[in-house]
């Protein structure tokens, strides 16, 4: 994709509309099992984020203007809800790490592994 022949804006709106599709596609699997594996999705969109600053950096060196209001419309939408949903887990996960910290420090002070000096 780094060789993208500037007159292919086509190209450019397909990565777009690939790059909505994939933060879609990890926004469900989120909402579905808030406990999924989403480390391969990550790294597609990671490669997807990388192609497109590409495309997108030598269509600009080469003084191209593209119509591409569509597809970035689509990709805002999908990024905010794939943005929301990774806030909602990362909430909980901060929830799950407080909680757990709280009970550490319960058992700490609770006298079972005292030694005897204080």
């Amino acid at each position: 994709m780094a060789n993208l022949a500037p007159e292919n804006a086509n190209a450019v709106k397909r990565l777009l509309l690939r790059t909505a599709g994939i933060l879609d596609e990890e926004t469900g699997l989120l909402n579905a099992n808030p406990r999924a594996d989403v480390s391969q999705l990550a790294s597609r969109k990671n490669r997807c984020l990388y192609e497109l600053s590409t495309a997108l950096r030598e269509f600009a060196g080469h003084g191209q203007s593209l119509d591409l209001n569509k597809e970035l419309d689509t990709l805002k939408a999908s990024a905010a809800e794939n943005e929301r949903a990774l806030s909602v887990n990362i909430k909980a996960s901060q929830d799950v790490v407080a909680i757990l910290g709280k009970l550490a420090n319960e058992n700490l002070n609770d006298g079972t592994y005292s030694n005897g000096y204080r």
